[in-house]
């Protein structure tokens, strides 16, 4: 299995080594975990959420929160899209994928 990150828009990360061509099939499984995500998120359905991300993921969210686990993510996106997100809708404008090995790919996902 490969491992994708999806990072935010805000998020930088410098590559030294060459960017290899993205295999269409991967491309197209990171942006099916894209649209699984927006659709989580726009429903603020938790257990939809909690299904993108690993059991053992270790997330970090646009403060800065560090997550470990996906019960520990599940908790705090339970929270949020109950107050400050509760009427939040997001909608991606730009995707760009890049392979920096065979098996690992950057996302770099604009959103707003």
């Amino acid at each position: 299995m490969r491992a994708f990150a999806v990072l935010p828009a805000f998020s930088v990360l410098a590559l030294s080594p060459p960017v290899l061509a993205a295999d269409t099939a991967d491309e197209q499984a990171i942006k099916e975990i894209q649209r699984r995500w927006d659709e989580a998120w726009n429903k603020h359905d938790i257990q939809a959420f909690g299904a993108v991300v690993a059991e053992d993921v270790r997330f970090v969210n646009v403060a800065g929160v560090v997550l470990t686990g996906r019960a520990e993510f599940e908790r705090l996106q339970t929270r949020t899209h109950a107050t400050q997100f509760k009427e939040s809708v997001r909608t991606v404008s730009d995707t760009e994928i890049k392979f920096i090995t065979p098996e690992i790919a950057i996302a770099h996902v604009k959103w707003g």
